[in-house]
């Protein structure tokens, strides 16, 4: 191999490189502009994303923990009871492959406002092989979901 072909395949890699990293830019811009909450966590749980909507309603100092199993118990169902974190739709999304469409979830934020969420939820699969990559969840406000804060 000569000199000339080791420069050609190391240019086409970066650029290859550089067309990725661009298309992973454009994906993150996109998702913080959805201007409703969005949360992306990878398979094992972990939060990924969580878009500016997300962290606007969420607050300074808003922690989700080490994964979707471990996020802290300020989800509430319709009738109050609080939901064990391996039960909300993203959670169920990731480890079972539900698609969630439409469940109402009350969340009690720390710096006192209350909001009710239509959760829609479902696991991303690698196009390729079908593996697991992750899940999504997007949680615009419920008809009339802003209880006080």
């Amino acid at each position: 191999m000569s000199a000339e072909y080791d420069m050609e395949i190391i240019t086409q890699i970066a650029k290859v490189a550089r067309d990725a990293d661009r298309m992973q830019q454009l994906l993150h811009a996109a998702i913080e502009r959805i201007p409703s909450p969005v949360t992306v966590v990878d398979a094992n749980g972990a939060l990924v994303r969580l878009n500016k909507a997300g962290r606007l309603l969420a607050g300074i100092g808003f922690d989700l923990g080490d994964g979707v199993e471990d996020w802290p118990d300020f989800h509430l169902r319709s009738d109050g009871s609080h939901y064990p974190p391996g039960e909300l739709p993203l959670a169920r999304s990731l480890r079972d492959g539900e698609h969630v469409k439409g469940e109402v979830v009350r969340i009690e934020w720390g710096h006192g406002a209350v909001t009710s969420h239509a959760i829609e939820s479902f696991p991303i699969h690698d196009e390729a092989d079908g593996s697991l990559l992750g899940a999504m969840a997007l949680w615009p406000l419920a008809e009339g979901g802003r209880d006080a804060g």
